[in-house]
């Protein structure tokens, strides 16, 4: 079975939502308030936080800008089999840089960069 079968049983998009933003500015917060809002409108999803998959699967990584891209890579590379199976995957990262890295090889991702001090999106790559 494939991805757009999955999709259809499901009833929605696969899609990768990349949250970023600097340490500490929310973007876990943002993760899974947005999982909630998608959860009461029974879409299927979950939630790849980058400090909670360092924790575990990415543990050998440290917090240098090397290692975020490591560790937002092989995020990428497991959101993208979550998106196989039809899942809407938000996906928190430290910059957009990092998500680029993750993004970078997959065609089900929507981006979105927020500047979370101020509260306002500023710019939405498709």
């Amino acid at each position: 079975m494939g991805t757009d079968a999955r999709a259809k049983i499901r009833h929605q998009p696969p899609v990768i939502v990349w949250i970023t933003g600097p340490l500490g500015a929310g973007q876990s917060i943002i993760a899974n308030l947005v999982e909630a809002q998608l959860h009461a409108r029974d879409v299927h999803t979950i939630v790849l936080d980058g400090d909670n998959i360092r924790r575990a699967l990415n543990n050998d990584l440290a917090l240098t800008d090397a290692d975020c891209v490591k560790n937002i890579r092989r995020i990428g590379e497991v959101a993208k089999r979550m998106t196989e199976a039809a899942l809407i995957v938000p996906a928190v990262g430290r910059t957009r840089e990092c998500s680029r890295a993750g993004a970078a090889h997959h065609r089900r991702t929507a981006r979105a960069a927020y500047d979370l001090k101020k509260n306002n999106m500023i710019d939405r790559l498709n």
